[in-house]
């Protein structure tokens, strides 16, 4: 649905600049049957409802209209531009690139591309003046502070460089996924970038948290990279199991006490509700008896 509003929005329009490094940008795959199959799956699941079936035209009426992902409008772009817009975003449409993963933004453009037969995929190597960076990444926690700093670099096979301006976010994993520890930044001009986390997060029972960091340079050279790494950031906690606790779903020897005291006069009242009927039948059988003799 998300997808949705990003085709609804008229990202391909004139006025959306993209840097001329990012035009060139190819898919890091070759595009294929396999391929545009997930691809098909994806757009049908985020994008079909505003955009109906590409080459149909049965694309909903909105304003600005979401438009045929298969006309001229969409295949005059680059694949580079493409991934740029949907990665990025633009007011009001958002940036997706920490929604959906960046094959996943690949494998939409070869659906969509699929209804182009003029279309023909560029060779990745044959892009001039690209360069393939591997991004590193370093976490460690500022000595008696709650910070944690991050360090950002990429290397290739000519050179290693310091990533600026791009942006990071900062997660703790939790059971459930991920928990943001404060807001995303940019890195300053030596690829650094500080993040404080809260005093009282949970760690292990030495204080250890795993936290993982993600980076962007979408408006660079450099791509995406993430890392995971555990710091000792966290306040030390000795976790509880669950059936050592008085609950419902606990051992019987943990059960809650107003469940055993219920469960206890329920029986008592059994108990006593046949003792009562037994009684009776008692009283009736002497009383038989007691007749009987009387009449003999």
């Amino acid at each position: 649905m998300m997808i949705a509003l990003f085709l609804c929005s008229s990202v391909f329009s004139q006025e959306w600049k993209v840097p001329e490094n990012k035009k060139k940008k190819t898919a890091p795959f070759k595009f294929n049957a396999d391929i545009v199959k997930k691809g098909e799956t994806l757009f049908n699941s985020n994008c079909l409802s505003c955009h109906g079936n590409p080459g149909k035209k049965n694309y909903a009426n909105l304003n600005p209209s979401p438009g045929d992902p298969a006309s001229d409008d969409y295949q005059d772009q680059t694949d580079g531009e493409m991934y740029y817009k949907i990665t990025n975003g633009r007011s009001p449409m958002p940036s997706f690139k920490t929604i959906l993963a960046e094959t996943e933004r690949w494998t939409i453009i070869s659906y969509i591309r699929s209804f182009n037969k003029k279309y023909i995929q560029p060779d990745t190597a044959a892009v001039a003046g690209e360069t393939e960076y591997t991004i590193n990444l370093l976490a460690e926690k500022l000595s008696d502070s709650n910070k944690v700093k991050v360090t950002a670099t990429a290397y290739s096979a000519k050179d290693t460089v310091v990533v600026k301006n791009a942006d990071v976010t900062l997660y703790a994993k939790r059971n459930f996924g991920l928990l943001p520890i404060g807001e995303k930044k940019s890195t300053d001009k030596n690829g650094i970038v500080i993040f404080y986390f809260p005093e009282d997060l949970p760690g292990d029972t030495a204080g250890y948290v795993t936290l993982v960091v993600k980076l962007s340079d979408e408006t660079g050279d450099i791509g995406e990279g993430e890392m995971t790494k555990k710091l000792q950031v966290g306040t030390p906690t000795h976790p509880v199991s669950l059936l050592d606790t008085r609950a419902m779903w606990s051992v019987r020897s943990q059960a809650p006490y107003w469940v055993i005291i219920t469960y206890c006069s329920a029986v008592l009242l059994v108990l006593g509700v046949i003792g009562y009927i037994l009684k009776q039948l008692s009283i009736i059988y002497k009383t038989g008896k007691d007749s009987k003799n009387l009449n003999d």
